[in-house]
């Protein structure tokens, strides 16, 4: 349960991050893509990099959650999975 509340939290924010940064979830997705130059592909590593760089108290549990939360069990986030999840809303 407390992962779900913080993955629900996050979720929430990183929606606002995205719309106060003025810009749509694409650009903000590939502009955080650094290992696929195609920019279809975000890594984990990529993933941490994006979290920790926007909100530096995540623990490791919470990046899992929200990396598992998108990521749909192939080891990385395609850019649909990010766009469709981040327009959920978190469930």
């Amino acid at each position: 349960m407390f992962k779900d509340i913080n993955t629900n939290f996050y979720i929430r924010r990183l929606m606002s991050t995205i719309k106060g940064a003025g810009v749509d979830s694409t650009y903000f997705f590939e502009h955080n893509v650094r290992d696929d130059p195609k920019k279809q592909t975000m890594s984990r590593a990529d993933f941490t990099r994006l979290i920790k760089g926007y909100y530096q108290s995540t623990t490791a549990p919470e990046i899992l959650s929200l990396f598992n939360f998108f990521d749909k069990g192939k080891g990385y986030i395609s850019k649909q999975d990010f766009l469709n999840g981040v327009s959920s809303g978190a469930v």
